[in-house]
Formats: structure tokens, sequence, C-alpha cells
């Protein structure tokens, strides 16, 4: 129980070091340091940076944001096994986490299941489950929305051209 509270102190003490949701690549390289790895996103013009945050896992996906400034649109955090252990330390964890992306919003709460929790505030949704939670921005959501579109559209445009072909 004693290393449980080393790790929510140390982790409440971070909590301002974390990355959050809006914040744009300068101001998370600042709080993190280099990345340890980064790829494409799953949409155009997204790139995932992925950091190591005393154990935890931080993947950033940057987006453009609508005043042309890279962003995060989404982060997740992921908890490492030492802290997951214990629900109370993951739970304190990502309880800290969450108001850490709050933006001096009130964070409430949605759906509340016995693995996961969704929460919405202006401008952005979370969920927490037992090990992780995410937050998207609106903006990234909407974003991903005519992301699919656009995809869907395209798709369309090949197999009527392959149609027409055949």
């Amino acid at each position: 129980m004693k290393i449980a509270f080393i790790l929510i102190i140390g982790a409440w003490l971070a909590c301002n070091a974390w990355a959050r949701v809006g914040e744009t690549p300068e101001e998370a390289a600042a709080r993190y340091g280099l990345t340890r790895s980064s790829y494409a996103g799953a949409y155009s013009n997204t790139i995932v940076r992925i950091y190591n945050k005393d154990g935890i896992r931080v993947d950033a996906t940057f987006m453009t944001s609508k005043t042309g400034k890279s962003i995060v649109g989404e982060i997740k955090y992921t908890l490492p096994k030492e802290m997951s252990q214990s629900n109370e330390v993951a739970k304190a964890v990502l309880m800290k986490l969450l108001e850490a992306n709050s933006a001096g919003q009130v964070w409430e709460i949605q759906r509340n299941l016995p693995t996961k929790q969704d929460y919405s505030r202006p401008g952005a949704v979370a969920t927490v489950t037992s090990t992780e939670l995410t937050v998207i921005l609106d903006e990234y959501a909407v974003y991903i929305a005519g992301e699919k579109g656009r995809i869907l559209s395209e798709q369309s445009e090949r197999i009527d051209k392959h149609l027409k072909d055949f």
C-alpha cells in the first residue's frame, strides 16, 4: 500500500507536466522532451506522438485546428501495470488526469457503466476505463466525421468507376 500511496502522490505532483488536449507540439515537447515514437494518424494531416511520463504512456494525436495551429485533438493516457493493479490508485490517477484536461470547465458524467464512464464538458468528451483515459476535443470529432465522409466519397467514386469499366 505504501507503493500505491507514493504512485498517487507522484502522479498528482506530475499532473501539471502532462500534455493536455488543445496544446501545441512545442508545449507537449516542453512537458515531455523528445517523443518515444511517432507515426501518421488514422486520418490525413494527423500525427500521433507517443510519450512516457512517470511510467504513464501518453498517445497524443495532433491535428491542424481551425486557426491553422497544430494541436492535440485527442489524447490517451494508459496506466502502467503497477498503477493499474490497485483500482483505488488507478481511479485517483485517471481522475486527476481528467481534471488536468478540464480547461477550467466542469466534467459531467454522461454514462456510468461498470467498466467505463463517459464524461463531457464544453468543447470535449472523455472516456475512462480501469486503465485508460481518452479525451477528445469536439473540433477533432468534427474533423474525424468530415474525414470519414471524404473517405467514403472517394471509395464510392472508385466503385462507380470500376462498375463503369466493367
